[in-house]
Protein backbone atom coordinates (compact mmCIF):
# COMPACT_ATOMS: atom_id res chain seq x y z
CA UNK A 1 0.00 0.00 0.00
CA UNK A 2 1.29 3.04 -0.89
CA UNK A 3 1.84 5.92 1.62
CA UNK A 4 0.74 8.66 -0.58
CA UNK A 5 -2.77 6.73 -0.60
CA UNK A 6 -3.29 6.75 3.37
CA UNK A 7 -2.72 10.80 3.34
CA UNK A 8 -4.70 11.30 0.65
CA UNK A 9 -7.27 9.26 2.48
CA UNK A 10 -6.52 10.87 5.59
CA UNK A 11 -6.93 14.23 4.48
CA UNK A 12 -10.20 13.34 2.38
CA UNK A 13 -11.23 12.39 5.51
CA UNK A 14 -11.06 15.63 7.21
CA UNK A 15 -13.08 17.16 3.54
CA UNK A 16 -15.32 14.85 3.96
CA UNK A 17 -16.29 14.22 7.32
CA UNK A 18 -16.30 18.57 8.31
CA UNK A 19 -20.23 18.28 5.80
CA UNK A 20 -21.69 15.42 8.62
CA UNK A 21 -20.07 17.59 11.35
CA UNK A 22 -21.79 21.09 10.40
CA UNK A 23 -25.27 21.72 10.99
CA UNK A 24 -25.70 22.29 7.23
CA UNK A 25 -28.66 25.11 7.07
CA UNK A 26 -26.00 26.35 4.00
CA UNK A 27 -25.21 24.16 1.34
CA UNK A 28 -22.58 26.08 0.00
CA UNK A 29 -19.52 24.91 2.33
CA UNK A 30 -20.90 21.69 2.14
CA UNK A 31 -20.22 21.95 -1.86
CA UNK A 32 -16.96 22.83 -1.77
CA UNK A 33 -15.63 20.44 1.08
CA UNK A 34 -17.25 17.73 -0.91
CA UNK A 35 -15.26 18.40 -4.15
CA UNK A 36 -11.92 19.08 -2.65
CA UNK A 37 -12.85 15.91 -0.41
CA UNK A 38 -14.25 13.93 -3.48
CA UNK A 39 -10.31 15.12 -5.45
CA UNK A 40 -8.12 13.48 -2.85
CA UNK A 41 -10.33 10.08 -2.61
CA UNK A 42 -10.30 9.74 -5.96
CA UNK A 43 -6.82 9.94 -6.03
CA UNK A 44 -6.19 7.37 -3.00
CA UNK A 45 -8.27 5.22 -5.05
CA UNK A 46 -6.10 5.37 -8.04
CA UNK A 47 -3.09 5.24 -6.38
CA UNK A 48 -4.49 1.70 -4.31
CA UNK A 49 -5.67 0.33 -8.19
CA UNK A 50 -9.34 0.29 -7.55
CA UNK A 51 -10.52 2.11 -11.25
CA UNK A 52 -14.30 2.31 -9.79
CA UNK A 53 -13.69 4.00 -6.94
CA UNK A 54 -11.48 6.55 -8.84
CA UNK A 55 -13.73 7.17 -11.52
CA UNK A 56 -16.78 7.75 -9.17
CA UNK A 57 -15.07 10.19 -6.67
CA UNK A 58 -13.60 12.12 -10.12
CA UNK A 59 -17.25 12.24 -11.84
CA UNK A 60 -18.73 13.45 -8.01
CA UNK A 61 -15.73 16.33 -8.24
CA UNK A 62 -17.40 17.64 -11.49
CA UNK A 63 -21.17 17.04 -10.47
CA UNK A 64 -20.48 18.83 -7.23
CA UNK A 65 -18.84 21.83 -8.67
CA UNK A 66 -21.63 22.02 -10.85
CA UNK A 67 -24.22 21.85 -8.03
CA UNK A 68 -22.35 24.65 -6.68
CA UNK A 69 -22.97 26.80 -9.64
CA UNK A 70 -26.64 26.08 -9.08
CA UNK A 71 -26.32 26.64 -5.17
CA UNK A 72 -24.48 30.40 -5.87
CA UNK A 73 -27.34 31.17 -8.38
CA UNK A 74 -29.66 30.29 -5.56
CA UNK A 75 -31.31 28.47 -8.38
CA UNK A 76 -32.94 24.63 -8.08
CA UNK A 77 -30.73 21.86 -9.40
CA UNK A 78 -32.79 20.35 -13.00
CA UNK A 79 -34.00 17.10 -12.55
CA UNK A 80 -32.56 16.10 -16.03
CA UNK A 81 -29.21 16.95 -15.07
CA UNK A 82 -29.87 14.78 -11.80
CA UNK A 83 -30.48 11.74 -14.22
CA UNK A 84 -27.98 12.67 -16.45
CA UNK A 85 -25.12 12.69 -14.00
CA UNK A 86 -26.52 9.36 -12.37
CA UNK A 87 -26.50 7.78 -16.26
CA UNK A 88 -22.76 9.04 -16.79
CA UNK A 89 -22.03 7.51 -13.62
CA UNK A 90 -23.64 4.29 -15.00
CA UNK A 91 -21.46 4.31 -18.34
CA UNK A 92 -18.36 5.24 -16.83
CA UNK A 93 -18.02 2.73 -14.47
CA UNK A 94 -19.00 -0.14 -16.91
CA UNK A 95 -16.43 1.42 -19.17
CA UNK A 96 -14.00 1.34 -16.29
CA UNK A 97 -14.89 -2.58 -15.34
CA UNK A 98 -15.52 -3.52 -18.63
CA UNK A 99 -18.54 -5.26 -17.72
CA UNK A 100 -21.14 -5.62 -14.79
CA UNK A 101 -19.30 -6.66 -11.55
CA UNK A 102 -20.50 -6.65 -7.29
CA UNK A 103 -18.00 -3.94 -7.16
CA UNK A 104 -19.24 -1.71 -10.21
CA UNK A 105 -22.59 -1.87 -9.14
CA UNK A 106 -21.91 -1.09 -5.02
CA UNK A 107 -19.56 2.13 -7.08
CA UNK A 108 -23.57 2.90 -8.84
CA UNK A 109 -25.67 2.41 -5.87
CA UNK A 110 -23.11 5.12 -3.93
CA UNK A 111 -22.47 7.66 -6.55
CA UNK A 112 -26.57 7.49 -7.26
CA UNK A 113 -27.03 8.30 -3.01
CA UNK A 114 -24.11 10.78 -3.27
CA UNK A 115 -26.16 12.61 -6.16
CA UNK A 116 -29.50 12.24 -3.84
CA UNK A 117 -27.36 14.25 -0.98
CA UNK A 118 -25.77 16.69 -2.67
CA UNK A 119 -28.87 17.95 -3.67
CA UNK A 120 -30.72 18.58 -0.79
CA UNK A 121 -31.24 21.31 0.94
CA UNK A 122 -30.62 21.11 4.95
CA UNK A 123 -27.58 19.20 6.45
CA UNK A 124 -30.32 16.92 8.04
CA UNK A 125 -31.42 15.67 4.40
CA UNK A 126 -28.12 15.33 3.50
CA UNK A 127 -27.09 12.98 5.76
CA UNK A 128 -29.87 10.68 5.87
CA UNK A 129 -28.48 10.53 1.84
CA UNK A 130 -24.89 10.31 2.36
CA UNK A 131 -25.59 7.49 4.88
CA UNK A 132 -26.32 5.29 2.58
CA UNK A 133 -23.25 6.57 0.14
CA UNK A 134 -20.82 5.86 2.87
CA UNK A 135 -22.20 2.49 3.65
CA UNK A 136 -22.42 1.25 0.08
CA UNK A 137 -18.11 2.95 0.00
CA UNK A 138 -17.22 0.70 3.33
CA UNK A 139 -18.86 -2.85 1.39
CA UNK A 140 -16.83 -1.89 -2.00
CA UNK A 141 -13.23 -0.91 0.04
CA UNK A 142 -13.97 -4.16 1.84
CA UNK A 143 -14.82 -6.23 -1.81
CA UNK A 144 -12.01 -3.98 -3.62
CA UNK A 145 -9.40 -4.02 -0.94
CA UNK A 146 -9.22 -0.37 -0.23
CA UNK A 147 -8.10 -0.17 3.31
CA UNK A 148 -6.62 3.48 3.34
CA UNK A 149 -10.58 4.28 1.80
CA UNK A 150 -11.69 2.00 4.45
CA UNK A 151 -10.78 3.65 7.31
CA UNK A 152 -11.73 6.84 6.28
CA UNK A 153 -15.35 5.87 5.27
CA UNK A 154 -15.61 3.97 8.95
CA UNK A 155 -14.28 7.17 10.31
CA UNK A 156 -17.31 9.45 8.30
CA UNK A 157 -19.66 6.67 8.88
CA UNK A 158 -19.35 7.45 12.73
CA UNK A 159 -18.81 11.20 12.37
CA UNK A 160 -22.20 11.07 10.48
CA UNK A 161 -24.66 9.22 12.84
CA UNK A 162 -23.24 11.03 15.61
CA UNK A 163 -24.06 14.18 13.89
CA UNK A 164 -27.96 12.80 12.64
CA UNK A 165 -27.93 11.54 16.54
CA UNK A 166 -27.23 15.56 17.46
CA UNK A 167 -28.49 17.66 15.01
CA UNK A 168 -31.64 15.65 13.54
CA UNK A 169 -33.23 13.91 16.39
CA UNK A 170 -35.66 17.13 16.86
CA UNK A 171 -35.84 17.53 12.92
CA UNK A 172 -39.74 18.05 12.45
CA UNK A 173 -39.65 17.42 8.77
CA UNK A 174 -38.67 14.25 7.41
CA UNK A 175 -35.09 14.29 6.22
CA UNK A 176 -35.39 11.98 3.22
CA UNK A 177 -37.84 14.90 1.13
Amino acid sequence: MELSAYILSILALVMMTLPSALKGKNMKGILVLLCLGNAMMGTSYLLEGSINGAVSSYIGVLTTAINFTFEVKNKPIPKWLIGTYMGVSVVMNVAASGGVDLSMLLVIGAAIAYQMSVTRKSGAQYRIWILFNILLWCVYDVVSESYGALITHGVQLGINIVSMLVYDRKTQKPPCS
